[in-house]
């Protein structure tokens, strides 16, 4: 649940906090206040690009901050733990802000966060529907969406769309078996000149980087032998090298000692030091001897080096990638060569893909048929709730024939398949008792829309996990009558879940249980949106001002109180 929404420098806004209940709560307001203005920072901070030109004018950025009660709600808790954000208390603290430069962050309980990561949370936490949504109903292929998501088919269709995409990576397969005679030559010369190019050289893992190394020390050999022999003869090959020093010290301590034993520790720190710099000095001319370079050797290694680095550049950019190669080389060439016995395999499986997915068609499209008939009943009475009585919605299935492509068989048809199945889904309508249903995008007015969408949000409330619901002027075509049950029916969502509803209808209005509004005014020269919480009588006030405009009569008043009361 939304319980905090805090604005600042966003559009027009300067700083904004809203706090929201459980229920239904309201936001009216005169046109260009600024209402629409909230819906867009909402969005924003759930996850929807926003643009630079947000940024209220004079200001470096714009924040939007909101905070939600997930307490209830172990999905959301178990992705904030997966993304390492998780709040106190079961609170989760959105924080987006957005630059005038273009560039912006985001936190969650003050985590950064991406905004891919953003949408993936917060398509749990609510539900936005603007006051154009209602059009998708007239895009037919939102329609199988909506039925899917209405009988929580998603898992269903994603089963089918694995054998879907199996069967086409078979198809692929087949048509890369099914070459010519000149071209299996070519293919089997390619892979076996890369095969033979890589293990002649026999590259291993990680070589490069050690011949890399060896290289390196070699080209710069003779500076490393002056270097080890400067510091060898530093500490041991001169009369004056430092363990000769140090041995003289040690010896002139030995002398005194008796006759202070607190010098019993400084000698033998220093004997200490002078067994470390012995064993340097060793180690020094171990090295020294040892260091015998050899041109001939230095050109071994680069020369073996640079066949590396030619594989690489031409397999892949690494050793591993080279060795990769070479091994799926090895299979297509057995498959190559092997094209005929493949070729039959590869055919029968594509038979065998083909029934199954011929079955899981047929099987999910009879699921559909199921479920549809429950939307269209519970469709029907949400209908009639909302004053459209005689209104009748259907759900029609077709599926189109055949000659090729991705088809099965059911008798003597042949139906094409897509990703979701063999289904075409498209909803229809009737408003007038007598009348054939048809399609919505020929019968519907935009009155009609809003109420078929309400009454699927109404629907899909009850099985949806999302907590907020968003109604942004959703009422569009709608009046008297009818804007009464509309606001009764947005009252009775409320009851489950938390509705925010921006509205001009008195009626729907009516029905808040918590009341804003928001106001434009001038300050200082700058124009300013401002949201205030109504108590009663400002409420009552602000109900009569929408029914009549800024001269408000006792009669409006009473107009009000009616709205209020019914």
């Amino acid at each position: 649940m939304l319980e905090y929404l805090r604005i600042r420098d966003f559009a027009i806004i300067e700083d904004v906090q809203l706090s929201f209940d459980r229920g239904f709560n309201v936001l009216t307001g005169e046109t260009g206040a600024g209402k629409s203005i909230i819906i867009g920072a909402l969005n924003a901070v759930l996850g929807e690009r926003v643009s630079s030109e947000n940024v209220r004018q004079g200001s470096d950025r714009a924040v939007v901050e909101a905070v939600f009660d997930v307490s209830g709600d172990e999905g959301i808790r178990a992705l904030l733990k997966d993304a390492g954000c998780e709040g106190d208390e079961g609170q989760l603290v959105i924080k987006r802000e957005l630059g005038a430069d273009g560039r912006g962050r985001i936190f969650i309980n003050g985590s950064v966060i991406t905004l891919n990561k953003l949408k993936e949370i917060a398509v749990s936490l609510a539900d936005i529907h603007g006051q154009h949504e209602h059009q998708s109903l007239l895009q037919i292929e939102q329609h199988i969406r909506l039925l899917d998501r209405f009988g929580s088919l998603e898992a269903d269709v994603a089963a089918f769309s694995a054998i879907y995409d199996r069967y086409f990576d078979f198809l692929r397969r087949r048509e890369r078996l099914r070459m010519d005679e000149n071209e299996k030559i070519r293919m089997i010369d390619m892979l076996e000149y890369s095969l033979k190019e890589i293990e002649e050289v026999k590259p291993a893992e990680k070589e490069d980087e050690e011949l890399e190394a060896e290289v390196n020390r070699l080209s710069h050999s003779e500076k490393l032998f002056a270097s080890v022999d400067l510091l060898y003869e530093s500490l041991y090959g001169r009369e004056d090298a430092v363990l000769a020093v140090l041995g003289r010290g040690l010896a002139a301590l030995d002398r005194v000692l008796d006759y202070d034993k607190s010098l019993a520790g400084l000698r033998n720190r220093l004997d200490s030091a002078r067994i470390e710099l012995g064993d340097i000095a060793s180690e020094a001319g171990e090295y020294r001897r040892n260091s015998n370079f050899n041109p001939a050797s230095l050109d071994k290694l680069v020369e073996r080096l640079d066949k590396i680095n030619r594989l690489k550049k031409k397999y892949g950019g690494t050793i591993a990638k080279v060795l990769e190669h070479a091994s799926q080389a090895k299979k297509d060439l057995e498959g190559v060569k092997n094209n005929d016995e493949e070729l039959r395999k590869v055919e029968e499986e594509i038979e065998k893909v083909r029934k199954e997915l011929s079955t899981s068609a047929q099987a999910l499209s009879g699921r559909r048929r199921v479920i549809a008939k429950i939307l269209e009943d519970k469709i029907d009475r949400e209908l009639a709730d909302l004053g459209m009585k005689s209104a009748r919605f259907r759900i029609r299935f077709t599926a189109a024939e055949a000659e090729d492509g991705i088809f099965f068989a059911e008798g003597s048809k042949r139906y094409r398949l897509h990703r979701n199945g063999m289904d075409l889904v498209e909803f229809l309508i009737t408003t007038n008792a007598g009348e054939d249903p048809r399609p919505l995008r020929k019968v519907a007015s935009g009155g009609e829309l809003s109420r078929i969408m309400l009454a699927l949000k109404t629907i899909f409330a009850a099985a949806d996990s999302v907590d907020t619901m968003v109604f942004d002027e959703i009422d569009t075509g709608v009046s008297g009558e009818t804007a009464l049950i509309v606001g009764r029916k947005m009252r009775s969502i409320a009851a489950s879940k938390q509705v925010l509803c921006i509205t001009h209808l008195p009626a729907i209005a009516a029905k808040s249980q918590r009341h804003f509004t928001v106001m434009k005014e001038e300050r200082g020269g700058r124009t300013l949106t401002l949201v205030k919480q109504l108590d009663e009588n400002e409420k009552l006030m602000e109900i009569a001002r929408i029914i009549k405009g800024r001269d408000v009569t006792e009669a409006t008043l009473e107009h009000a109180r009616e709205l209020i009361g019914q």
